[in-house]
């Protein structure tokens, strides 16, 4: 490695060593600001002091002071591409453990690795690292040239993992056991990894929870491109935008906070910042490379939460008392204009799948919640679990669907986006474990754990670790069955709510609305007819023509 760490110098917490702060790159400042990640020169004095965490990087702190920081936090800087390991030390170890990396998700916008407490799943025989990495404009704003290619972000996540794979050897973690895992931004760059030859070799299983490659949300597809939103911040700032670097020069002077706060206008999608094709990091868009089979072929487990979407329908005024039929129609014509010409036809198309017999306000809000989230997570899923598990690698699939009895959240929000990483995490345990350095982690809005909690937690944490460790996420003890694996025929996947059972074909009709009518409606193959007047219409393959032209109009969704 070329540095040690004294053992002083980390501490250690109930059978656990945590090495805090780092650093994996070089600071991205200067001339490095809108470049690729450089690798960390070795520093003076040679022994590293890993008992603190680093500044996060820029962003606008609403959101994690919301999720996580209290909202006295403001230590960010550009300073940021830092890494924090979690490793195990029990007695007479003597082998390497497998690793697991994290990487964070927040809209490719928001988010720290110190937001995630690696301390109970190390418990469970595994290194956890989790780590920064460039987010919103400073991560993605591109020229679409050379000039500025962009994807800095995932740029900096695979330096991490060469940095993991070259070193964390010594914190004994074995560089040719790693699993990338990640939700909703996070599992959108763990699944595109999957697609860059950059990051081949570095990792042997992905976990992408939440949001993935094939998510319309995960990366720039036609007709939007980062350059469009790259010019209009240049205009605001009074660059020069007669070309690339006159505009990269002038942008390399504007401090980072001032970029961060700058309000763009994007396409309506997760984030103005995001990946795009840059013929670097990945050559073409996720479904071509999927459906071609140019990806990495390692065994996946990947999932879903039952009402994905709903925390997005907290900002609608009166959502509680849910919708009337002409508003949740509103709703529905707003969200289909992102497919622009052919917006009546996706209207006309979601309206007859979605709404049904009138059954109230409520039910109204919870349609509407659903279509979002099967658009912008369950039906990508799906269609990265059939066409992956098609080409070979084994896949394993879940829905989670548990809420605790304790979750003071309004009913109406259900299971949403982000819950199941209190239980992958081991929330229910972290105030078991010495923290001297003071924990800051994502935590719901109550503390009072139930036993049926801990219960899911400990299950979960088991399950993911598995995975980890072989690629399976079996055995795990106190389960009735093995989990089955996802496969074309039964799609098979683990339900986890209350009990965890297997089961097969989740949302049958929907997954077929989304991944195989939408895009022949959209496309002209098939008649709108199909999804209004036909209440069990089979099953039709979705050839690779009709597949790509649907990503073509498939440019955006909201988180």
């Amino acid at each position: 490695m070329g540095w040690s760490v004294d053992p002083g110098s980390a501490y250690a917490a109930e059978r656990l060593e945590i090495f805090l702060g780092i650093p994996y790159a070089e600071p991205p400042l200067g001339e490095r600001r809108f470049a690729p990640p450089e690798t960390k020169k070795l520093w003076a004095p040679l022994t590293l002091n890993a008992t603190a965490f680093s500044p996060i990087c820029p962003q606008v702190l609403t959101f994690v002071h919301l999720f996580s920081f209290p909202s006295s936090f403001n230590n960010t800087d550009e300073d940021c591409l830092y890494m924090n390991i979690y490793t195990p030390k029990f007695d007479h170890m003597t082998e390497s453990l497998p690793v697991m990396v994290w990487i964070h998700g927040g809209s490719y916008r928001y988010g720290a690795g110190q937001e995630y407490d690696g301390r109970p799943l190390a418990l469970e025989g595994v290194v956890v690292v989790t780590f920064n990495f460039r987010l919103g404009v400073l991560g993605y704003l591109s020229t679409d040239d050379e000039v500025a290619p962009g994807n800095y972000g995932l740029l900096d996540q695979v330096l991490a993992l060469e940095w993991i794979r070259d070193n964390i050897g010594s914190f004994r973690g074995d560089p040719k056991r790693v699993t990338i895992f990640g939700e909703s931004s996070g599992g959108g760059s763990v699944s595109l990894h999957s697609f860059s030859k950059m990051s081949q070799g570095l990792f042997r299983a992905i976990i992408p929870q939440s949001g993935c490659a094939i998510s319309p949300w995960a990366i720039y597809r036609p007709p939007h491109n980062v350059s469009d939103v790259t010019r209009q911040l240049a205009s605001q700032q009074n660059c020069s935008v007669a070309s690339s670097q006159s505009i990269i020069e002038c942008l390399r002077e504007v401090p980072a906070k001032e970029l961060v706060r700058a309000n763009v206008l994007g396409p309506p999608m997760i984030a103005a910042w995001a990946p795009r094709v840059d013929g670097h990091f990945i050559d073409k868009l996720p479904e071509v490379l999927l459906l071609n089979g140019d990806f990495e072929r390692v065994p996946m487990f990947t999932g879903t939460v039952k009402d994905e979407s709903a925390d997005e329908a907290k900002f609608i005024p009166d959502v509680a008392q849910g919708f009337n039929r002409t508003f949740l129609e509103q709703l529905f014509y707003s969200w289909s204009t992102r497919f622009g010409s052919k917006t009546d036809l996706a209207f006309g198309a979601v309206k007859c799948e979605y709404f049904d017999a009138n059954k109230g306000f409520a039910h109204n809000r919870d349609i509407f919640i659903q279509m979002k989230s099967d658009y912008g997570y369950v039906a990508p899923h799906q269609f990265l679990a059939e066409k992956y598990s098609a080409m070979g690698p084994p896949v394993w699939t879940y829905s989670f669907q548990y809420r605790s009895e304790n979750d003071v959240t309004p009913k109406w929000l259900g299971v949403y986006h982000g819950t199941e990483l209190y239980y992958t995490f081991g929330a229910p345990f972290a105030k078991e474990i010495p923290c001297p350095w003071g924990c800051i982690n994502i935590n719901p809005d109550y503390a009072d754990w139930t036993e049926q909690d801990r219960n899911i937690s400990k299950t979960l944490m088991k399950i993911w670790t598995n995975f980890a460790k072989t690629r399976n996420p079996n055995p795990v003890p106190g389960m009735h069955a093995n989990l089955l694996p996802f496969d074309t025929s039964t799609k098979a996947y683990l339900l986890i709510s209350n009990v965890l059972s297997n089961t097969t074909n989740l949302k049958p009709r929907r997954m077929r609305f989304w991944n195989y009518k939408l895009p022949r409606i959209l496309s002209g193959q098939m008649s709108i007819d199909s999804v209004c007047f036909s209440s069990a219409s089979k099953h039709v393959a979705c050839d690779i023509f009709i597949t790509l032209f649907f990503f073509y109009l498939l440019s955006a969704c909201f988180r």
